[in-house]
């Protein structure tokens, strides 16, 4: 399994409120960065015509390909520096938070360049942000200072038991309204 954070019990929330969102948006081709092992994605009842998940780790993106369903395909590649696929909506679930701002700067940069309209992504409301070096962890509010982002247009509140942050939020941005 990928991280504490993607078991059946840390994504109750997110996985039966996560198909509304999806159909809420028109969001039909979802780009999954990083898609780890898929094994609370497996869960959510989404009505999508297509899944990219996209992960650093060539043989967890071997095996994916190798069980992938009608409409999932999987590709080796750095969200910070390789060319993206194009999709409705990028979801970036906890990866953010393991990353510089620098890196996490270039990532979303290069995510809107993907032509994705949309973002959602794991955000923390209620703190501030400092930063890390990657592969580290802190929680992220990009509203906050060094991102400035506007508020989100919609959002999941997540339950998390494991880190003892009640605003963890799946939330929503338009790519066209963020200031990068």
């Amino acid at each position: 399994m990928s991280g504490p954070g993607s078991n059946l019990e840390q994504t109750g929330v997110l996985r039966a409120e996560l198909p509304e969102l999806l159909r809420r948006h028109g969001i039909t081709t979802l780009l999954d960065v990083p898609c780890g092992d898929g094994y609370w994605f497996q869960h959510v009842a989404h009505e999508l015509e297509t899944y990219i998940g996209v992960d650093i780790v060539p043989e967890l993106v071997k095996r994916r390909n190798e069980n992938a369903g009608p409409g999932e395909r999987f590709l080796c590649a750095d969200v910070v520096s390789d060319a993206l696929p194009s999709a409705d909506a990028v979801l970036c679930r906890d990866l953010l938070v393991h990353l510089s701002a620098r890196q996490v700067m270039a990532a979303l940069r290069n995510m809107r360049a993907s032509g994705a309209r949309l973002l959602l992504t794991t955000h923390f409301p209620e703190r501030l942000n400092h930063d890390i070096a990657t592969g580290n962890w802190r929680p992220i509010n990009l509203e906050a200072a060094p991102y400035g982002f506007p508020a989100p247009i919609d959002r999941i509140v997540e339950t998390d038991t494991e880190v003892p942050y009640s605003d963890k939020t799946l939330s929503v941005w338009r790519f066209a309204d963020l200031p990068l």
